[in-house]
């Protein structure tokens, strides 16, 4: 049987490129710098300000910010700084054919001109957050990779119509979804995700808060940050966040610490990122970690000082117990609220604990459904947490998993 010269992927978007076969060790430990995306390649997002995009490479009529909406200019309050222009060289668009793939080989390879993924093994939940939020079509195949054609076109012309969220959520939440998927007339602005927040990005979220599609920024993953400028010392990453925080403003900020894991661990080994290796806001405060989190927090403060920003929020990820959100609050001195991320069962049994210590709360939908393997499980969990955060604002974030069906 041939191969197919379409896949289906599993996050948004299309491509239709030629393939290159890739080994991921070959990346090296450092993405391309400056930490500027190309402008041709739907990681650096700019095809969407972009008046003629190349035809091989991504389709205009996916964005929600696509060519009914032709306005190219840069608003006041979002300086397109750093920016490069459309006659800047960037790499040829390719689909990348890998056997397996992280989250930070994912964005390094974007970075280089990667366009759309086709994977042998399942993606972590992390690489597809990732894929999900740029807008990269990321497919499994369990044929041998040098087995498909080049070029080769991942998903179709029709845009792509998203996860399904059969879950219902408390009336009072809001969500929280990729610039890639904002809806093009919300009844209600959700709250936008963000990947690392460069001068890109923070034009079109700031468009898009602008024109109504937004409320604000719900999600900043530092994680993300530090991929993709794994050297990035805290007065660089205060001064990039005061950059978000200005163009953005008086919209919430929402910036979550760097959260740490086997399958995302730090991009180098500087003090701001130190980890001792176990998962979870405790694991994150432990020896040097704690340390590091303070660092991030002060960064955070500093640039909500310096942008005098009316409403940032500082979350911390994967929060399971009063003692250590408490141990954090300990390193807070600015104007800035804190949020506790839900991501397991036992986060959202403790959240009668942790509401006393936080302004508002998140539900990471992602990692808890790989705890509760059932949907009923799942929407019992929701609608506690939901009756009990009382008057705290909720943000909901992610889509439980599926199993992809491999092609």
């Amino acid at each position: 049987m041939p191969a197919p010269a379409t896949l289906p992927p599993l996050t948004p978007g299309w491509c239709h490129a030629p393939t290159r076969l890739i080994d991921p060790r070959s990346l090296g430990a450092r993405p391309l710098s400056p930490p500027i995306f190309p402008h041709d390649t739907r990681a650096g997002l700019l095809e969407r300000l972009s008046l003629d995009p190349p035809d091989d490479s991504h389709a205009p009529d996916l964005s929600p910010l696509g060519p009914e909406d032709p306005d190219t200019s840069s608003p006041p309050d979002a300086p397109l700084d750093n920016l490069p222009a459309a006659s800047t060289p960037a790499p040829p668009p390719f689909v990348a054919l890998v056997e397996a793939l992280t989250a930070p080989a994912l964005l390094a390879l974007a970075r280089r001109g990667a366009c759309g993924f086709v994977l042998r093994a399942e993606p972590d939940r992390h690489t597809l957050v990732l894929a999900r939020a740029l807008g990269l079509p990321l497919a499994l195949t369990a044929l041998p990779l040098g087995t498909l054609p080049s070029p080769l076109r991942l998903g179709g012309l029709d845009p792509w119509p998203g996860p399904q969220l059969d879950l219902r959520l408390p009336a009072s939440a809001a969500r929280v979804l990729p610039l890639a998927m904002l809806p093009a007339a919300p009844p209600a602005p959700p709250w936008i995700e963000l990947i690392s927040a460069q001068p890109e990005e923070r034009h079109l979220a700031a468009r898009a808060i602008r024109r109504g599609r937004a409320a604000g920024v719900g999600l900043l993953r530092l994680e993300f940050v530090f991929f993709d400028d794994p050297g990035v010392e805290p007065e660089a990453l205060c001064e990039h966040l005061r950059r978000l925080m200005e163009a953005l403003a008086p919209a919430p900020v929402a910036v979550r610490l760097a959260d740490w894991s086997a399958d995302k661990p730090p991009a180098a080994p500087t003090p701001i990122q130190a980890w001792e290796g176990r998962r979870g806001l405790a694991g994150l405060m432990e020896g040097k970690g704690e340390a590091a989190v303070a660092l991030q927090i002060a960064a955070i403060e500093r640039a909500a000082l310096d942008a005098r920003h009316p409403e940032v929020w500082i979350v911390a990820p994967h929060v399971e117990s009063p003692a250590s959100l408490a141990q954090l609050r300990g390193h807070l001195r600015g104007p800035v609220r804190l949020g506790a991320m839900l991501e397991t069962p036992e986060g959202c049994e403790a959240v009668d604990g942790l509401r006393p210590l936080v302004d508002g709360l998140w539900l990471g939908l992602g990692d808890l459904g790989h705890r509760i393997k059932y949907p009923e499980q799942l929407q019992q969990l929701v609608d506690r947490v939901g009756a009990r955060s009382a008057t705290a604002p909720l943000l909901v974030c992610g889509w439980p998993p599926s199993t992809p069906q491999p092609a």
